[in-house]
């Protein structure tokens, strides 16, 4: 059982890697930490000095997820922070990543933030394996962005007293592709639906970045027996490890 200080010690440990100016300064050099000093505590020591600590998942990787999620809740404030500190941490686009590390904490923490009357956990199946940073970062948002949409408004069901919903996130990589379906039970597309002419924000982003960024295609239907599917198609090159 760690004390607050050691808590408070390994945040600030964390907080250097991401940001080094903060260490220069007894407070952190952070505004929060001026403003509201005892919130700023709390979150040195959970956010910072617990979650970020814990072992499976390094500094770097933490860094991408956080800077996926950020964009797609549409937080620029913290967004800008974060992309700075995972430059400090060593994320370039040639950076070769464990995918699926990534894509199980954007699923854990896609259901952490979910309405809470969704309360659906994510599932994952397949592998997406290794990936380029050039890569893994948008994917990471595509993927945060389509379970959110699901699980808050698609698998959102007020007054429900039990737990009836499914989001399921399979992936396979084949013949220098990789397919990545996220199917819900769900209330199903609005009638009408036409990707090309969405209004929502978050579709359009994902069009952009599967579409313009990573060269793919994305297609929203009708799941058999009820709720949508989203499967997004990405060329991806063989990493030498994976050729044979």
């Amino acid at each position: 059982m760690t004390t607050s200080d050691e808590r408070r010690a390994a945040g600030r440990e964390i907080q250097g890697q991401l940001w080094p100016a903060t260490l220069k300064g007894p407070t952190g050099q952070f505004p929060a930490a001026k403003l509201a000093p005892d919130y700023y505590d709390h979150v040195q020591q959970s956010a910072f000095g617990d979650i970020w600590t814990r072992p499976g998942l390094s500094v770097r990787d933490r860094s991408m997820i956080t800077v996926a999620v950020l964009a797609s809740l549409g937080q620029p404030e913290e967004l800008r922070a974060h992309l700075a500190g995972a430059l400090n941490v060593g994320i370039d686009r040639e950076e070769i990543v464990e995918f699926d590390d990534i894509a199980t904490r954007v699923a854990m923490m896609a259901g952490e933030l979910s309405a809470a009357e969704a309360r659906v956990i994510p599932s994952l199946r397949g592998t997406f394996g290794r990936l380029p940073a050039a890569t893994a970062t948008p994917l990471a948002l595509v993927l945060t962005e389509l379970m959110q949409n699901a699980l808050q408004h698609g698998l959102s069901r007020p007054g429900s007293d039990t737990v009836t919903g499914t989001l399921v996130v399979t992936s396979a990589r084949d013949n220098g592709k990789l397919t990545v379906t996220v199917a819900d039970n769900g209330s199903g597309l609005p009638p009408g639906f036409d990707l090309e002419n969405t209004t929502s924000l978050g579709l359009q982003i994902v069009r952009t970045l599967v579409v313009g960024e990573l060269g793919g295609s994305l297609d929203i239907g009708a799941r058999d027996g009820g709720g949508t599917i989203v499967s997004v198609v990405l060329p991806v090159e063989p990493l030498p490890a994976d050729r044979p």
